[in-house]
């Protein structure tokens, strides 16, 4: 994914998410936010994510445990390869190790298609699932301790090799396609709720590709704002 996504930030919309993960239930719901139609990664506003004890917030950017720099010096890792936290890779070690497995709640997430080889001239494009309801990513999180002693919240969304539909939009030359993993229903709530049993090789097997007929994917304004940015300016497109 480009590092963006989409959030209808209302306490139907995680209800909803919940619902989508599997029937989920919290107590602890967030009320009254404002929709973020294009969240990106490295601000410094804590944006919600789910585990197994509740509602947490926390940057979009995972903080390793091994870093000592100060938080405003620190360049996050926002999207993380299912392969690489398969291996235990830095900066995956640590929370991989520790089972902190998370859910990102979005209602969608932006992809940018290269229309030329050097990616001067791209297209940005919305991605959601057939049923328009909010959904959920699979993620890391981590708690981060600063120099000065401060504890910082943070997560990472997992990607994953691309399907057939986000292999013709996620086309950057010279690199293999990917998209980021979606859980739904049973496999959602079981990827937080059994995170502390997991063997790895449990663990690996929920980070697969959505199949692309549970996708829709449609090309919108590059420059849009606000509602404005999932509008369709263009067909979906088919796998």
């Amino acid at each position: 994914m480009c590092g963006r996504y989409g959030l209808y930030r209302s306490k139907m919309d995680y209800e909803n998410a919940l619902d989508a993960a599997g029937g989920l239930a919290y107590n602890s719901m967030p009320i009254d936010m404002e929709p973020d139609f294009n969240i990106s990664p490295y601000r410094k506003k804590p944006l919600p994510f789910f585990t197994a004890t509740g509602v947490e917030f926390g940057l979009w950017g995972l903080i390793p445990d091994a870093n000592k720099k100060p938080l405003d010096e620190l360049r996050y890792t926002f999207n993380s390869q299912s392969e690489k936290i398969a291996s235990d890779s830095w900066p995956w070690k640590g929370p991989a190790t520790r089972r902190q497995f998370c859910l990102v709640p979005m209602s969608g997430f932006y992809e940018w298609q290269w229309l030329d080889p050097t990616g001067k001239k791209k297209l940005r494009h919305f991605i959601r699932l057939q049923d328009p309801a909010t959904f959920a990513c699979a993620g890391l999180w981590n708690d981060w301790k600063s120099p000065d002693g401060q504890t910082v919240k943070s997560f990472t969304i997992i990607t994953c090799p691309a399907n057939r539909l986000m292999a013709k939009i996620h086309n950057p030359t010279g690199k293999p396609p990917r998209m980021p993993v979606i859980l739904t229903g049973e496999k959602a709530s079981a990827w937080i709720d059994g995170a502390g049993s997991f063997s790895k090789d449990q663990a690996v097997a929920f980070l697969k590709p959505l199949p692309d007929e549970e996708m829709l994917a449609y090309p919108v304004e590059n420059k849009a704002t606000g509602p404005a940015l999932i509008k369709p300016v263009g067909e979906p497109v088919t796998a």
